[in-house]
């Protein structure tokens, strides 16, 4: 099997980092995604348990957006 290469791009992620955001902050990220939410480290960890399995193989050379839609609802 060969060597496969993606890139995940998380949107506004609620880690340590940023829980001390305004709540203000956050509600307006959230108001624009097409989700209406701020994203959860499980979001992403599925994603990148997703490519890094069999079934993710055939996979690569993508860019995947993991923002709730703020690239297409901002």
């Amino acid at each position: 099997m060969g060597i496969t290469s993606n890139i995940v791009s998380p949107g506004l992620i609620e880690t340590d980092q940023n829980k001390h955001f305004p709540l203000e902050i956050k509600q307006h990220y959230a108001s624009l995604t097409t989700i209406g939410r701020t994203g959860k480290p499980e979001d992403v960890a599925k994603i990148v348990a997703f490519l890094s399995s069999d079934d993710g193989e055939y996979i690569t050379g993508s860019y995947i957006p993991v923002d709730g839609g703020l690239v297409i609802g901002g």
